[in-house]
């Protein structure tokens, strides 16, 4: 399913690109509690874009307090 979002390619690529290095430095700085690749890709990514749908457009602002390995705020800026 792709839940009404319309990501192209080069876009999602970079995400996914950004959760395998956080996959990497998890074995040494515990980042995340997820360690498998297919939850992963749910819990981090897919989760962290669901967003885009109550971002207007026009805006350029976003706040993402302590986010530790990037999410939701690295895929919804990368996508937005």
């Amino acid at each position: 399913p792709t839940f009404g979002l319309s990501i192209d390619d080069d876009r999602l690529r970079l995400c996914v690109l950004h959760l395998l290095y956080v996959e990497q430095v998890n074995h040494y700085i515990n980042l995340t509690r997820i360690t498998n690749l297919d939850e992963a890709l749910v819990l981090h990514i897919l989760d962290s874009l669901l967003f885009l749908s109550f971002i207007p457009e026009d805006s350029n602002h976003l706040l993402d307090m302590g986010s530790g390995p990037g999410y939701p705020g690295l895929p919804l800026h990368v996508c937005s």
